[in-house]
């Protein structure tokens, strides 16, 4: 066969994405969230780990399904807007927005927890949401297990950034 025909054949990836189930993009991501609360006792987590390798993942993955047994997640390729660019990839994931929605802040991961909340404010379901930046230190471990055993903590995001700023470091 040949190849020109196949492509020719082929719909545009801009066509394949739009007709895709979501999440397919980052910014899609939150919007499944809600979905996974049933009544209110249901809590689900988001949690980022920026700078990871896929390779690095697969081990992560394979680790949590070994050890953590009765814990069900998610994973799943999705596309970037800006592949190298952190600042845009992370506040897309946790606002459930495209990068024009926040353009004066493409540059810098400040804002990421006012859009996290900002998200589930704007939302359909009343939930009592927290978010936290996890530097990675054992002192940490606490601090996550604390806030993701509160029965009022609803839907949790973490950003582990440690692998992120040894890659940039």
């Amino acid at each position: 066969v040949d190849e020109r025909f196949v492509y020719a054949c082929l719909p545009p990836l801009s066509a394949r994405l739009s007709t895709t189930p979501p999440p397919v993009m980052l910014h899609h991501l939150p919007r499944v969230l809600p979905l996974q609360l049933r009544d209110d006792e249901d809590q689900v987590a988001l949690l980022v780990v920026a700078g990871l390798a896929l390779a690095q993942w697969i081990i992560l993955r394979h680790w949590i399904q070994e050890n953590r047994e009765g814990h069900t997640f998610n994973a799943r390729a999705l596309f970037e807007w800006v592949p190298t660019l952190t600042s845009v990839s992370r506040q897309s994931i946790v606002s459930g927005r495209m990068p024009q929605a926040f353009p004066g802040q493409l540059g810098t991961t400040r804002g990421e927890e006012r859009l996290w909340r900002q998200f589930w404010d704007d939302g359909p379901l009343d939930v009592d949401v927290d978010y936290l930046k996890v530097e990675g230190q054992r002192a940490d471990l606490s601090k996550i297990r604390s806030t993701a055993q509160q029965p009022r903590t609803h839907a949790l995001g973490m950003v582990f950034y440690q692998i992120d700023e040894m890659m940039h470091g």
